[in-house]
């Protein structure tokens, strides 16, 4: 689908629920779709959808639906040719439509071709004086239809809000131009904006947002600067001005008590209370900000040309496999770890290499034993577990172990061995206790670099 600002009178209202907000991890539980023809509507779609993992708690209390409710319906993709029939060659409008529109092509397993424009980027400039753009909070000032939070009902409230912007722009003569794009330069803390313009309809405009766990596409200080250059507001801490809260990769797949970190726990509790806060994954963060990205790498060549194009097959979520890009210290790195487990009886299937984009290997079993850093003048070794085995390797000022050769791997065998029980004990009980475990661990071994 492709991203447009229109105000027309013949469409399609989109709206769904899901188990969460990531593309990869979650699934659809709801889908509405209303057929407007001249500002009316004329047909109607609603339908429960079975998902594949059950759904928690957090869900239902947000949503109302329940596992019960799902159990006898059909599956999406039993349900595909009605929904893409219904839409036909309609622009689909929603409120957040982005989230709705990857949901639904993912889930279909089909790219749709229809434009797609979204009410929520419309009201944050036509009702600047709101603190909060949620439908509830449309809802409640223009006295739209009640919102009981169901797909549906979300629909019927989502046709009703485009119909006052069309109304509002109407009468007071204003365009679609005119409202989107200004010149504005925004200094926040020691991150300083290096935009001149700002799309301030841009998803993260004025939006405070939160990063927790480690970023492995791209470091931290990046994607806060991005976050920056489009216009949104950085925290250090998830508070009720949080409106999104990005995981890490290791918050959103590593295993954490109940699979879940702190700030997460943090962000659904607010959610839950009401508060305008979302949380989304790295590679939603991505996808979101594909373009400013991209152009951002490019402007400050942190990427050479050869890895400006794995660079972009990693923003677009490429999930192929991407062994070519190790040099031979990383390959023979793998190998060492995989022929020391072998030999001490220990199943090598989980060894995957996460290459990172400081060029940094982790070496991991679903959980990470250690990094390792082969490229430049200075190659060291970081382990993820406390071991006592500095007799062995020389330590530099910040604690890494600093090897001369790739043969020295084979000095970790002992510390390899011990943690590999606790990490394969760690995953077992993740993938048993954790919502979408197996689906995260099938993830990892499926992008992973295998030897």
């Amino acid at each position: 689908m492709k991203y447009v600002r229109k105000l027309v009178d013949n469409y399609c209202v989109l709206d769904l629920e899901t188990t969460g907000l990531s593309f990869d991890f979650c699934e659809i539980i709801e889908i509405g779709i209303l057929k407007i023809r001249n500002n009316k509507v004329v047909d109607k779609y609603s339908q429960l959808v079975k998902p594949i993992e059950p759904i928690d708690e957090f869900i239902t209390e947000l949503t109302g639906i329940t596992q019960e409710m799902l159990d006898d319906k059909p599956t999406l993709k039993e349900i595909k040719k009605q929904i893409i029939s219904f839409i036909g060659d309609d622009l689909i409008v929603g409120h957040n439509t982005y989230f709705d529109k990857n949901f639904l092509e993912i889930g279909l397993n089909e790219e749709l071709q229809n434009e797609y424009t979204d009410t929520l980027q419309f009201s944050r400039k036509i009702y600047p004086e709101l603190s909060h753009h949620r439908l509830k909070d449309l809802v409640e000032y223009l006295n739209l239809s009640n919102n009981d939070h169901r797909a549906l009902s979300d629909c019927i409230t989502t046709k009703e809000l485009y119909d006052y912007i069309k109304h509002y722009m109407k009468e007071n003569d204003i365009g679609i131009k005119d409202i989107f794009y200004q010149k504005k330069k925004i200094s926040i803390d020691d991150i300083k904006q290096t935009n001149e313009n700002i799309d301030e309809g841009n998803f993260f405009f004025g939006k405070h947002c939160v990063f927790t766990g480690t970023l492995e596409k791209i470091s931290r200080k990046e994607a806060m600067q991005i976050v920056v250059n489009v216009g949104g507001i950085l925290d250090k801490s998830v508070t009720k001005s949080t409106n999104y809260l990005i995981l890490g990769n290791n918050d959103f797949c590593k295993s954490v008590k109940d699979g879940k970190s702190k700030k997460q726990k943090r962000a659904e509790q607010l959610k839950l209370q009401g508060n305008d806060i979302e949380i989304i994954d790295e590679n939603t963060f991505y996808s979101l900000l594909e373009n400013d990205i991209n152009k951002f790498l490019n402007e400050k060549n942190i990427l050479s040309k050869e890895k400006e194009t794995n660079n972009e097959n990693i923003v677009k979520l490429d999930k192929a496999k991407k062994s070519n890009v190790l040099n031979e210290d990383e390959i023979k790195c793998l190998k060492i770890v995989k022929e020391i487990l072998i030999q001490n009886s220990k199943d090598p299937t989980p060894l995957r290499g996460l290459l990172q984009s400081s060029g940094i290997l982790s070496i991991s079993l679903f959980g990470e034993l250690f990094k390792i850093k082969t490229k430049g003048k200075l190659k060291y070794i970081i382990l993820n577990y406390e071991y006592n085995i500095n007799d062995i390797f020389k330590l530099d000022s910040k604690n890494r172990l600093i090897y001369e050769n790739i043969n020295d791997v084979y000095k970790l065998e002992n510390y390899i061995v011990k943690f590999y029980d606790i990490i394969i004990k760690q995953n077992e009980d993740y993938i048993k206790n954790v919502k979408c475990g197996q689906k995260n661990y099938k993830h990892y071994l499926e992008t992973g670099i295998e030897i």
